[in-house]
């Protein structure tokens, strides 16, 4: 889908205040921000890339458009950093072991329970610290997300209480009791855990898309295509809310020099990290 943008001017205290419209899309807490002007469209035809046999951080390939050869870069990875992509993958994959694990505390226990088994050690349970480490990073883009592992936060320290309580009801030879703990409020908290694991995935899944950004110097010849997954929106941003990347602060920030033009600071919100398209395609194969 293609899309046109402009500049905007307003005045304020009879002065005039440029404003630029940046294209915009996060990576982990990042926001990055390019020129719209820039911006020829977004594609989904990631299978379209056809792979070269060239070693170089972030470059896929190439992919064509209106019969021109693109390359493609692998934004995330260019700059050796976790994509949104990546990090789904990685949260349903920690969320299939957390249902795993879930399940296992409840076997274990019946088992030792009935059969005089030897005593579950530490490492069984469900791992709260990794969880409250997943809500922390969602908590501020993912509100339903954030929920869901709120919820699973209560109810693995309830698992693991439970779990806890059993064990020593077992040291101690009592079994009667230990079984009611298990009925009562173990097997309640691992299916009301697999369940929350479960919806969690199953939105996370449906998050699972990546789309290609074409950038162009002219407006209408591609320059590259970044591969990207969490796009935004695109902002108005004041001209004297941008500060160059070669100021003496920001110079010193090596990301600086691999990608970015500067940042556009904001009073409320979250600051914007502008992309040099020269910067982004200046190291790509000498073909392109």
């Amino acid at each position: 889908m293609s899309q046109s943008f402009s500049r905007l001017n307003h005045k304020t205290n009879n002065e005039v205040v440029v404003q630029q419209q940046l294209f915009t899309f996060f990576v982990e807490d990042m926001m990055f921000g390019l020129d719209v002007e820039q911006v020829l469209m977004l594609g989904q035809d990631i299978s379209a890339i056809q792979r070269l046999p060239v070693e170089q951080r972030g470059f896929l390939g190439v992919t064509r458009y209106q019969g021109a050869v693109v390359p493609v870069i692998d934004f995330a990875h260019r700059l050796n950093i976790r994509s949104g992509y990546d990090a789904r993958l990685e949260l349903i994959n920690f969320l299939k072991q957390t249902e795993s694990a879930s399940w296992h505390v409840v076997q274990q226990l019946e088992h030792h329970l009935h059969q005089a088994a030897s005593i579950l050690d530490d490492s069984d349970g469900v791992d709260v610290q990794v969880l409250a480490q997943w809500w922390q990073r969602s908590r501020k883009r993912d509100e339903l997300l954030a929920g869901l592992l709120t919820e699973m936060l209560e109810c693995g320290r309830s698992l693991n209480e439970s779990r806890d309580t059993v064990i020593t009801l077992l040291q101690d030879k009592q079994t009667e009791s230990a079984e009611r703990i298990i009925l009562a409020d173990t097997r309640p908290a691992v299916e009301n855990m697999r369940r929350l694991c479960r919806q969690a995935i199953e939105h996370l899944e449906s998050g699972l898309r990546q789309v290609l950004l074409y950038l162009s110097d002219d407006g209408s010849t591609p320059r590259c295509a970044l591969l990207i997954d969490d796009v935004n929106d695109v902002l108005s941003f004041e001209s004297n809310q941008f500060h160059p990347g070669n100021q003496a602060a920001l110079a010193q920030i090596s990301l600086i020099d691999k990608v970015l033009a500067g940042i556009f600071t904001a009073k409320d919100g979250v600051d914007c990290l502008l992309l040099d398209i020269n910067k982004i395609s200046g190291d790509l194969p000498e073909t392109f």
